[in-house]
């Protein structure tokens, strides 16, 4: 059996309570008695607990079992209470710095959890003012990619057109190469006449070859004396 459970199998077998110490006087003495604090029904005064009694040669004093052993064992029982009114007590206090402690640790994490709030709030409007701003770049490269799409068809025909004047230029230079190299054979041809013409004006109408002025103007300006006709060389007279 537990203390605990002594204790109260105690208190049920003793006398209920409230308890009371009464003194009295019996002649020159004073008597200290233990009754209860109410009155009984019957007797309409306290109970006696402890109490003082007289009889025939005889006066004693009485009290009843149960509560004799609750009195005898009081020390005993108020001790064991004590101690666990101590542990209890201490306990407690533990327990209440642990509130304490938790109460603490409750506001520190409540004022952790704000500032965590806070800087997740400001993460989150940077986050939306970056997307926001990759969005911008994004639309601006999509129009440069379009200008630069735009400058390289205009590249590319402007190369094309380039290579066009280069194929016109070459065929250009060609047509002056052979007009030059014409012009060229003219002036040879021209010179050759010019030295035909001076042997004719030095002999006297003729030349040292035996050619006559009229068979020399026919062959190098044409029967008809157009100077736009191709010169041909001179013919020969045999002497």
């Amino acid at each position: 059996m537990s203390k605990q459970e002594e204790i109260k199998q105690a208190l049920a077998a003793a006398t209920p309570g409230p308890w009371k110490v009464y003194r009295s006087k019996l002649g020159k003495h004073e008597e200290t008695l233990i009754g209860t604090e109410y009155d009984h029904p019957q007797l309409k005064a306290p109970d006696s607990i402890v109490g003082h009694a007289f009889g025939v040669g005889v006066e004693y004093t009485y009290i009843r079992e149960a509560d004799a052993d609750l009195i005898a064992k009081a020390p005993e029982y108020i001790a064991y209470l004590l101690t666990m009114l101590e542990d209890l007590s201490a306990i407690h206090a533990f327990t209440r710095q642990e509130r304490i402690e938790a109460d603490e640790t409750v506001d520190r994490l409540r004022k952790e959890l704000e500032e965590y709030r806070t800087l997740i709030e400001q993460q989150s409007a940077e986050m939306n003012r970056l997307q926001q701003l990759v969005n911008k770049q994004g639309k601006e490269l999509e129009e440069k990619e379009i200008i630069l799409t735009g400058r390289k068809y205009t590249i590319n025909r402007l190369k094309e057109q380039n290579e066009e004047i280069a194929t016109v230029g070459i065929r250009q230079g060609e047509q002056i190469a052979r007009l030059l190299q014409s012009e060229k054979k003219q002036y040879k041809e021209l010179e050759e006449a010019r030295k035909v013409l001076k042997e004719i004006a030095e002999h006297g109408g003729v030349n040292i070859r035996g050619a006559s002025c009229a068979e020399l103007a026919r062959a190098y300006l044409g029967q008809e004396g157009e100077g736009n006709q191709d010169i041909k060389k001179a013919p020969t007279q045999d002497a």
